[in-house]
């Protein structure tokens, strides 16, 4: 799983890592982004991905998006356009997926959200994680609460990697 897939550089590998049996799949709710994403799936030939315009959420629904600076983008309450919006969980159902891996999530600040969306996945797999966690969320980075979240799912975790500070978790 690769949620803030951005140009696909991250999905490139996984796709790899997953070969013919196994498949990637690639959130990416930015229209630039997006395209490059798709580009690179054909540049590359790459059979067993799923790219997906929508944002991970707490919930299925339309929030706000900033998508200003060409290639930088986040959810914002005062964002410029409305993206769609989904719970992991409920897109994976959709999808047909009840087993998941990996999840490499790196989504502007929208990550401790989007982990209520996937509690099911989480506490029904053994699963490992690598969520980006710098982010300032009222005013603390973003790690603090993530590792306190994922724990009390019964994940171990660590965080680590300062020039992009990743909170990693394993059952």
């Amino acid at each position: 799983m690769d949620a803030g897939a951005y140009y696909g550089s991250f999905t490139l590998f996984a796709s790899k890592l997953a070969g013919k049996n196994g498949k990637v799949i690639s959130f990416e709710p930015d229209e630039e982004n997006y395209q490059r994403l798709l580009s690179n799936i054909d540049l590359n030939s790459l059979t067993n991905v799923i790219p997906i315009k929508k944002g991970l959420w707490k919930e299925n629904t339309d929030l706000k998006f900033d998508n200003l600076q060409s290639g930088i983008s986040a959810l914002n309450p005062d964002g410029n356009i409305s993206v769609p919006v989904v719970k992991l969980d409920d897109e994976l159902e959709r999808l047909n997926i009840p087993k998941v891996d990996f999840i490499k999530m790196d989504i502007e600040g929208a990550e401790l959200e989007a982990i209520e969306g996937c509690r099911k996945i989480l506490e029904n797999n053994k699963i490992k994680l690598a969520i980006a966690s710098y982010h300032l969320v009222n005013g603390e980075k973003t790690c603090f609460e993530m590792k306190k979240k994922l724990q009390k799912l019964g994940f171990k975790t660590e965080t680590s990697y300062p020039d992009h500070l990743t909170t990693y978790a394993w059952k």
